[in-house]
């Protein structure tokens, strides 16, 4: 097989197998709440001019997959439930975390033993004011500006944030992000509301990924046939030249 046709065909396979990780992962994350759903990008590369560039004239640039976060806004759902909370219009709440901050959607709030607002995995819930959000009282509101009543007093306000750049926000795990470049600062979103007692449910749409995948599973399967078409045809090939 020559060079040319060889990487295209490598390339092809690589990116679907990608693309593959992509869609199956997004279906498992189809009822996590403030789950954001993840979109393969496709990138040409053009096939590289050798000795054998007359293979190429006709040969399809190959493919490489990167990918990119669809941060549209998902369904709201009515939990009731006093703590939890989700963002209706753009921002992120922010999560106080061992390695710096962190950025979520996922508003699945508790309490812990110290009364303080927090993650299903422990980490403090970031206020406007001194940092911690502590809530020690049985009546709690939450205004649609992110302002925290307990038993009718005022405590903190719920810190939203946004980026310029959301393509330099990093996935970590646990529904969390983090900024990983320094010149894109946090920004006040406008036009935002939270809402008590919702949470914002995945934005996968669960037919989309299943017609996505199985639009995958062909392309990987016609690249594997005409690999093994190629291949056949070197092997005829080099049989014919030896009884030559």
């Amino acid at each position: 097989m020559s060079k040319i046709i060889s990487e295209s065909m490598s390339g092809g396979l690589r990116a679907q197998m990608t693309r593959m990780d992509v869609l199956t992962n997004n279906l498992a994350n189809a009822l996590t709440p403030g789950y954001k759903a993840m979109r393969p990008v496709f990138h040409e590369v053009l096939a590289e001019k050798t000795s054998d560039a007359k293979d190429a004239e006709d040969l399809p640039d190959s493919s490489t997959v990167s990918t990119s976060t669809d941060y549209s806004q998902a369904p709201l759902a009515n939990t009731g439930e006093m703590l939890n909370l989700a963002i209706e219009g753009p921002g992120f709440f922010v999560i106080s975390a061992p390695g710096g901050p962190r950025y979520t959607r996922n508003g699945q709030f508790a309490l812990d033993k110290d009364k303080g607002l927090v993650t299903n995995s422990g980490y403090p819930v970031s206020g406007e004011a001194a940092g911690k959000i502590f809530i020690n009282g049985r009546m709690v509101r939450i205004d649609t500006d992110g302002s925290v009543f307990v038993d009718g007093i005022r405590v903190n306000r719920i810190k939203v944030v946004d980026f310029t750049d959301r393509e330099s926000l990093q996935r970590t795990g646990a529904g969390l992000f983090t900024n990983i470049r320094e010149e894109n600062p946090e920004i006040t979103p406008k036009g935002y509301s939270v809402r008590q007692g919702f949470i914002e449910m995945s934005n996968v749409s669960v037919t989309r990924e299943m017609i996505d995948l199985i639009n995958c599973t062909r392309a990987y399967e016609a690249y594997k046939k005409a690999t093994r078409s190629v291949e056949d045809a070197e092997d005829r090939l080099f049989t014919i030249s030896r009884t030559k």
